[in-house]
């Protein structure tokens, strides 16, 4: 069993830093809100309590602590959510010594750290020679060889030295190898991938032969590795990155070692992928200001180029762009032209967003073909939450395209996405839609602190018209946030709806016990209905199903209303 004193160090951690590289949070009162990452949406919902260590989403009903999260996020376990946890944040994991066996069970980190230091005495024995050669061949020191831990997995690898230290469970888990006994990165140069606290990892293995199908092969997803949330050298160049703000991004891991090499060491690689918000959110942990995407000056770097820009906008970064000539990379460009050479082609870095406006004016010859590349452009300004970065960038497009910065702008800004304004139908013979409004209205004329109260034990599902439903939930999560209930009258779907309420209120000299009464009427009303429902159960089915949720409810309003009346809990 893991130690409770590894649990106790999880749950120090802010738990908004252990979600943020999988939510785009934002501070909101007490609370940090996003998109909750668990189901589909367009209004944030998903509420993380920092002071309290949990977060809670109002739209789909999951909650739970640091550790709930990466498990339903990550897919895991708890044993292997803890231990990813541990591993990013460099917490040591520990076990309950009754539960430590006479051979003590080693974990896949140690696993991976036992193969990669095998592959790399491999690499400088005579079964490695060629893998050597190959590697001094494309330029490559052994000091630099040496730091970044590369190796050499030979043809006939033996599975058994690590059978002889490690569980099967441990071994068929790290994906190393198969259930064949064979080496996934056999006859294979082997690079080392650590996480951001230096652990290893996973691993990519290169061939040498030419006629091989698959030129890298990666580790699977495992409880420690996924391609999509890691870059490649983070764990060196955090601490540079940190320093100077800035990083430069590549594509593979050669790209990578030659520009540390050449004097660029806060460079990372998104490892062949495209790029992922997950990376991003790695990036702006160690506090990059300045990203620098380096591509190929083919057509598969243009058509990267694109992916990253959304990617970008949407994570709310703004990187430059820097294009190689057609045919090269990072790798060849820096061994042909030194650094010397890349220093001069840094020079003509442009802004990502200001580049693709730039390139789309160029396609526009005639008006006809501006016109419809404006329109293009003008979904990517729609996109852009800063609003200083858009007002800029909307500068730029207006003067490109030769046209009025205020009429892009007002078109810009008719393209936004709105809710559509929900409004109720009157209902005005309807017992129990006048009492859910006035309950409703009754909520924002009494302070805070009543209103609070009042809420505290009344569900959502008291309220039968979908409108106020869908108010009282926006109030639940506005008390969530600490946020004062008044601002939802500026809530695009609501708002409306709560000032005509407001204005078409009735004059009620004590609104707090005319609340307290409907309160009352709505818990005794969603009574009745489960009653029925559960009558309706019983007959159809002979179970009772939720009888006792039902007389739970039902003791909470004889309660209520015993304290309401009596003054006596």
């Amino acid at each position: 069993m893991i130690a409770r004193s590894v649990i106790d160090e999880i749950h120090r951690i802010n738990i908004a830093d252990i979600i943020s590289p999988h939510v785009n949070l934002m501070r909101k009162g007490r609370a940090t809100v996003g998109l909750c990452p668990f189901h589909s949406e367009k209004t944030p919902s998903f509420n993380v309590r920092e002071d309290k260590g949990f977060f809670n989403c109002f739209g789909c009903g999951e909650k739970g602590d640091a550790i709930t999260f990466i498990m339903k996020r990550r897919t895991l376990n708890y044993a292997d959510a803890v231990t990813y946890i541990c591993e990013q944040y460099n917490i040591e994991l520990k076990y309950d010594s009754k539960d430590t066996p006479q051979k003590p069970v080693k974990d896949m980190k140690a696993l991976h750290e036992m193969f990669a230091e095998r592959a790399k005495i491999s690499l400088f024995k005579p079964e490695g020679i060629a893998a050597l050669e190959y590697l001094k061949s494309r330029g490559f020191e052994e000091n630099i060889i040496k730091r970044f831990d590369l190796g050499w997995a030979p043809p006939d690898i033996s599975i058994t030295p690590f059978e002889n230290s490690f569980t099967g469970a441990v071994i068929a888990g790290s994906g190393i190898f198969s259930k064949y006994r064979k080496c996934l990165f056999a006859n294979r140069i082997l690079f080392p991938i650590h996480s951001a606290t230096g652990a290893c990892i996973g691993f990519s293995g290169r061939t040498m032969d030419p006629a091989e199908r698959s030129k890298y092969i990666n580790s699977p997803e495992t409880s420690l590795f996924s391609k999509r949330h890691e870059l490649y050298n983070l764990h060196n160049a955090k601490e540079i990155m940190k320093k100077d703000k800035s990083c430069f991004i590549v594509e593979g891991y050669f790209d990578a070692i030659r520009m540390v090499a050449a004097g660029f060491p806060q460079t990372v690689a998104i490892m062949g992928t495209a790029f992922t918000k997950e990376q991003v959110a790695q990036l702006k942990r160690y506090s990059a200001e300045e990203y620098n995407l380096i591509l190929d000056g083919d057509e598969a770097g243009i058509k990267a180029m694109m992916k990253s820009r959304d990617i970008a906008i949407e994570c709310d970064i703004y990187p430059n762009v820097i294009f190689l000539p057609a045919g090269e990379d990072p790798d060849t460009f820096l061994k042909n032209n030194g650094k010397e050479g890349f220093d001069k082609i840094l020079e003509t870095r442009q802004d990502l967003l200001i580049h693709t406006i730039k390139n789309e004016r160029g396609k526009g010859t005639d008006n006809n073909k501006r016109f419809n590349r404006l329109n293009d452009i003008k979904s990517i300004l729609e996109k852009i939450k800063n609003p200083y970065r858009q007002e800029y960038y909307l500068k730029e497009t207006a003067s490109l395209f030769e046209v009025s910065e205020q009429t892009l702008s007002d078109d810009v800004s008719s393209g936004k996405p709105k809710n559509a304004v929900i409004r109720y139908a009157k209902k005005t013979g309807n017992i129990n839609f006048m009492v859910e409004k006035d309950f409703i209205t009754y909520l924002f004329l009494l302070p805070e602190d009543m209103t609070e109260h009042l809420t505290a034990d009344l569900p959502q599902e008291c309220f039968d018209d979908e409108t106020f439903r869908l108010i009282y939930k926006k109030i639940l999560e506005f008390f969530a946030q600490g946020d004062n209930i008044i601002e939802l009258r500026n809530d695009t779907e609501v708002g409306e709806t709560i000032a005509d309420m407001l204005i078409n209120k009735k004059d009620t000299p004590d609104c707090y016990s005319a609340a307290i009464d409907c309160k009352t009427k709505l818990m005794i009303n969603f009574c009745d209905k489960e009653r029925y429902k559960i009558a309706d159960q019983i007959t159809s089915t002979g179970e009772s199903g939720n009888l006792e949720a039902y007389m739970e409810y039902l003791r909470n309003i004889n309660k209520h209303q015993k304290k309401t009346y009596t003054g006596e809990d």
